[in-house]
């Protein structure tokens, strides 16, 4: 089991990815993990096309879990067994940007669409970087959403989502995330994330803050409870003393 273990380490963490596919349909696959989850083609390899199963992912923090899947295009033997596919349950890092295993499942069919021929559950392997250019670098930038760790208090944690950016002219628009270590209120309302959108003046060194939305889950995750909008003509210097000169440099391309 432990070489089982190790060669599917190598198989899934090293490999590069040749092609990506352009958007696929949804696919669904039986069995365990999973079942009867939605199944989206995120790429295809020499020996395999991926997939991610969104409707398994799970937030805590800057940490997500997901089920993968790997359907390769002839079988593989590893340790003396036959496969054709394997489902993964993989934790990701968004801050640090790295994976680790926490349980999978091997299947003598395709799409894991029979009952497991081998199981592993819960028995995390240890952390490894996402490599860019691997597989499961194009796996976390999907359920990561390229977050970018700002800065962290013994409160909160300040989060940019770069795939936000809008850039008109000198002025740069950008969602960040500011999650919460216990629960917050405001109001009436309880929160453990705070989701805004910040303008900033890449010439004069200034922001403001266009809106936010407070969310009852971590990471901009769970049910809005309550939201508004800012002053959107009060103005404020970015200052080397604080987050804001971070959030400036990052959005403005200065890092």
């Amino acid at each position: 089991m432990i070489r089982l273990w190790l060669a599917l380490i190598l198989v899934l963490f090293v490999s590069p990815v040749h092609a990506a596919d352009p958007p696929a349909m949804p696919l669904f696959g039986g069995g365990p993990g999973p079942s009867d989850s939605e199944w989206v083609k995120l790429g295809i390899t020499d020996d395999y096309a991926y997939y991610a199963s969104p409707g398994t992912i799970h937030h805590k923090g800057p940490l997500v879990q997901m089920w993968t899947l790997r359907d390769y295009t002839r079988i593989q033997t590893v340790a003396g067994k036959s496969l054709l596919s394997e489902k993964t349950k993989v934790e990701y890092d968004c801050a640090e940007g790295k994976s680790r295993f926490l349980a999978s499942l091997e299947y003598s069919s395709h799409m894991g669409g029979k009952e497991p021929m081998y199981s592993n559950p819960n028995r995390p392997s240890e952390w490894f970087p996402a490599l860019p250019g691997s597989v499961v670098h194009a796996e976390w930038k999907y359920v990561c959403g390229k977050w970018v760790k700002i800065g962290s208090s013994n409160i909160h944690t300040v989060y940019l989502d770069l795939q936000t950016v809008r850039h008109e002219g000198y002025l740069v628009k950008i969602w960040e995330v500011m999650d919460y270590m216990t629960i917050q209120k405001w109001g009436g309302s309880t929160f453990l994330s705070n989701k805004s959108q910040w303008e900033y003046n890449c010439l004069s060194r200034q922001y403001r803050v266009l809106g936010r939305y407070l969310y009852s889950g971590q990471m901009g995750n769970g049910e809005v409870v309550d939201s508004g909008t800012e002053d959107s003509d009060k103005w404020e210097p970015v200052r080397p003393s604080d987050w804001s000169q971070n959030k400036w440099k990052v959005a403005c391309g200065e890092q």
